[in-house]
């Protein structure tokens, strides 16, 4: 059976023009090739674009005062990157539960690394056209969310992180 999007009590907000052609519209066109990934036994993609690689970190470093979203920082050849515990920064289910070495994916934004997303696995990439997409209610799902996908030969339904959002909650971790 189909697995629900995030929980409705979570939150509203706008979401991306790439990931939807009009708002509230239930004729809405999804556009965007994601990554999708598992987090908290939940299925959920970001934009591929965003996507810069996906890791293994092994050593993480505590940040001393930070947010508690962001559980350190690791060494990617020679940048320091912010470790984020997705599931806080994005307010979903499943805080804290990480493997010791998680899988990361590298938020890259043009040629600046924006963050690690701490994910449980990694799934596979998908193409707009190759499932139905459906946009959130903007009233009542949650903030970070543009929609979900469902992909034909699939169990679960992918909810799609709406990439303005998810950067601005990144961003905003910076500067608590």
């Amino acid at each position: 059976m189909s697995q629900p999007g995030p929980s409705s009590q979570l939150g509203s907000r706008a979401g991306s023009k790439s990931t939807r052609e009009s708002r509230g519209s239930s004729a809405a066109v999804f556009r965007d090739t994601v990554c999708v990934f598992w987090l908290a036994g939940r299925c959920y993609a970001i934009s591929a674009e965003l996507v810069g690689e996906i890791v293994h970190v092994d050593n993480v470093a505590p940040v001393p005062l930070a947010p508690p979203a962001v559980l350190g920082v690791f060494n990617l050849r020679g940048t320091p990157v912010a470790l984020v515990d997705t599931s806080r920064a994005l307010d979903l289910p499943g805080a804290g539960a990480l493997a010791e070495a998680p899988t990361v994916l590298v938020l890259r934004r043009g040629s600046s690394v924006l963050a690690g997303l701490a994910i449980e696995r990694t799934d596979s990439v998908v193409s707009a056209e190759q499932g139905k997409f459906t946009p959130r209610d903007w009233h009542d799902d949650h903030a970070a969310v543009s929609g979900f996908l469902e992909v034909p030969g699939r169990r679960h339904v992918i909810t799609i992180f709406d990439s303005a959002a998810v950067i601005e909650r990144l961003l905003a971790l910076r500067f608590r």
